[in-house]
């Protein structure tokens, strides 16, 4: 066999994308050690950059930034940002054509219009970047790092009906080159046929959203089915329901790595592989927890979810309330001092 001169197999050098992907993961193996204030530090110089540049080029933020203008550069503050009005999900729908800023970025990867329909209410569309899915990824491979997963295996994904992705297909993950494949199930199908198709494929990890899992597991208690490679399930969504967690034990004996993940945001915290938290993923969002009256609550305390993604200079989503409620956490004993959350209510 012959292969053209310099071309590598293994291990990949990746391109651009994948380069992008790596990098901040390595990254990533470091900024989960930093001390709090040096996070925080950071989070606030990127925050201040999105905000400029929105201010700049959004007739929608415009007015509500316009205060950055007396602000020095590398002076915004956590107490500055609470002087922009929080943005209800109901106004991101109705309004996101009108946040989108289509400007050419460079460094930002291809621009692409994606449509989100998950939530109660109309579809509504978002543009994001190639900057954004590398990050997306990279903290998949956080995520893989944190529970030691074993990226060989085959994985199933069962996807929501509303996915376009073609059911019964196969392909290759592209963060890893080494990844086993991943198999595609659709839940437009019934359970039963979703149980069906993940025992014959018997793979190693499952990844899906809660309601799908919960369907998947009741019917699977009453076939008294398991696959037999299986060894973790993988929940991306909002809230999951600690009953959930026992049934998925009851049924498997295998334990639920919650991903709190938002179609419109991304990757929003992480499972401690030590302790039933979640982790904010800090230098991708900034995460506030609000009382009532719009304070930041201490730990202990439950509050709205309000988010503002880092890095999507498309369609800015700033001070962006998720329709969530969380605990907020304190200092957790494993070690990694990215903010806590103890539990996401519905």
């Amino acid at each position: 066999m012959s292969t053209a001169s310099n071309f590598i197999l293994w291990p990949e050098v990746p391109g651009h994308n994948k380069s992008s992907t790596y990098a901040l993961h390595a990254q990533l193996l470091f900024t989960q050690w930093m001390q709090p204030d040096r996070i925080q530090y950071f989070q606030l110089r990127q925050l201040e950059n999105l905000l400029r540049f929105a201010g700049r080029y959004s007739p929608w933020w415009a007015g509500d930034l316009k205060f950055l203008e007396t602000l020095p550069v590398g002076g915004l503050y956590a107490e500055h940002l609470a002087q922009v009005p929080v943005m209800s999900r109901e106004s991101l729908q109705k309004n996101s054509q009108k946040i989108i800023i289509r400007r050419r970025l460079s460094n930002h990867g291809r621009s692409r219009m994606a449509r989100i329909s998950k939530h109660g209410g109309p579809p509504f569309k978002m543009m994001v970047t190639g900057l954004i899915d590398a990050w997306n990824d990279a903290l998949v491979l956080r995520s893989l790092d944190w529970s030691e997963s074993d990226v060989s295996i085959d994985h199933v994904r069962i996807l929501p009906a509303t996915d376009k992705q073609k059911p019964g297909s196969m392909k290759r993950r592209t963060i890893l080159p080494w990844s086993g494949p991943i198999h595609v199930i659709s839940a437009v199908s019934p359970s039963t046929d979703q149980l069906h198709e993940l025992m014959r494929i018997n793979p190693g990890s499952l990844q899906t959203e809660p309601k799908i899992l919960e369907a998947l597991l009741e019917q699977a208690l009453l076939e008294g089915s398991r696959p037999q490679n299986l060894r973790e399930i993988r929940c991306r969504g909002a809230w999951l329901d600690p009953e959930l967690r026992k049934l998925a034990e009851k049924a498997w004996g295998i334990p639920i790595i919650h991903e709190y993940f938002l179609e419109e945001i991304g990757s929003i915290a992480l499972q401690c592989p030590e302790n039933p938290v979640l982790h904010i993923n800090s230098e991708f969002v900034f995460v506030e927890i609000l009382n009532e009256h719009d304070k930041p609550c201490t730990a202990g305390q439950t509050g709205r979810v309000v988010v503002t993604p880092l890095q999507n200079f498309q369609t800015p989503l700033i001070r962006y309330d998720t329709g969530n409620l969380a605990e907020a956490g304190g200092v957790c004993d494993c070690g990694r001092t990215l903010p806590v959350l103890n539990g996401i209510f519905k």
